[in-house]
């Protein structure tokens, strides 16, 4: 292992973004472009949202220009919900010192997100983690990032490891879908028991409670027992 690369969101902090807010405003934009409000929900992922919305576009015949202008306003839509709330973002416990720590192993440290670079920059900046962080793969457009594979294998390829030398650790199915599409070994880690769940059915094998095992994990090698104490349902 040469490197470890983490989710943001519900991994190293605790967002304070109006995500059901943000899911409104992004259905109400697909029901101006045509589509039915009934056919779309604030309990599906904002991924499942952009996606409905650019099928829709592409289907019915509109405009390459047209579909770019479109996926251009949602992205918009996003960053603003995302940086309105972001001053009061928290690390989540023991994220810093996790950071700081596996630094001190000689291995780069990694963040791939689907918020934009200007919340991410400031949110690590406000949790004092920016300066233990190589490099961050943000949301740069709807449809190439995660869980789309090509924005991991783009950060692997930005911090000069491949695929099989770095390990993922995310709070959600959409990073186990990324981090398998991409060839990637994938740790979860959430204490929150439908997230442990999904990520369980979705075939994750080892599932953290706290960002802290993480350290345990990777000075282990991955070796059995597979799951450490803290990390049964």
């Amino acid at each position: 292992m040469r490197a470890v690369i983490f989710d943001l969101d519900g991994t190293l902090i605790e967002s304070p973004t109006d995500i059901k807010g943000m899911k409104k405003s992004l259905i109400d934009y697909a029901v101006k472009l045509g589509l039915e409000r009934e056919n779309l929900s604030t309990e599906q992922t904002t991924v499942d949202i952009v996606k409905a919305i650019y099928n829709y576009l592409v289907q019915n015949g509109f405009s390459k220009s047209f579909i770019e202008t479109s996926l251009r306003r949602l992205n918009e839509t996003m960053d603003k919900f995302e940086i309105e709330n972001v001053d009061s973002v928290k690390a989540v416990e023991g994220a810093r010192e996790t950071l700081r720590e596996i630094k001190s192993l000689g291995l780069k440290t990694g963040i791939l997100t689907r918020s934009c670079r200007a919340y991410c920059e400031k949110a690590l900046e406000i949790t004092g983690m920016r300066e233990l962080v190589d490099a961050i793969e943000p949301r740069r457009n709807l449809l190439t990032a995660k869980p789309n594979p090509a924005s991991l294998l783009n950060l692997c390829s930005r911090m000069k490891v491949k695929p099989n030398e770095v390990v993922f650790f995310g709070d959600h199915t959409l990073d186990l879908e990324c981090a398998s599409r991409a060839g990637v070994p994938f740790v979860g880690i959430s204490d929150k028991p439908e997230r442990r769940r999904a990520l369980r059915k979705g075939g994750c094998k080892l599932i953290l409670r706290k960002i802290s095992d993480v350290i345990q994990v990777i000075k282990r090698g991955f070796r059995e027992p597979l799951e450490p104490p803290t990390s049964s349902l």
